[in-house]
């Protein structure tokens, strides 16, 4: 029962991981092209919520590869 519980919490992290990556992806997009146009604010606001999703990502990423690799242990 609990095994199944912190499989679905894994799971969740896991999706929820992908798309905080693609929104990241997609302000670093935001952030090039308002930077081509010449959008200095609002290249500014695009890359750093694209930094702070990603650090978030990452956050997830290594607290999921640990907790799958305790649960292993």
């Amino acid at each position: 029962m609990v095994n199944r519980i912190l499989w679905a919490y894994v799971q969740a992290l896991k999706n929820k991981g992908i798309n905080m990556l693609y929104y990241a992806a997609v302000f670093l997009v935001v952030a090039l092209i308002a930077g081509f146009l010449g959008f200095a604010s609002l290249t500014e606001l695009a890359a750093t919520i694209a930094q702070i999703l990603f650090v978030v990502f990452l956050v997830q990423f290594v607290a999921t590869v640990f907790r799958r690799w305790s649960l292993r242990s």
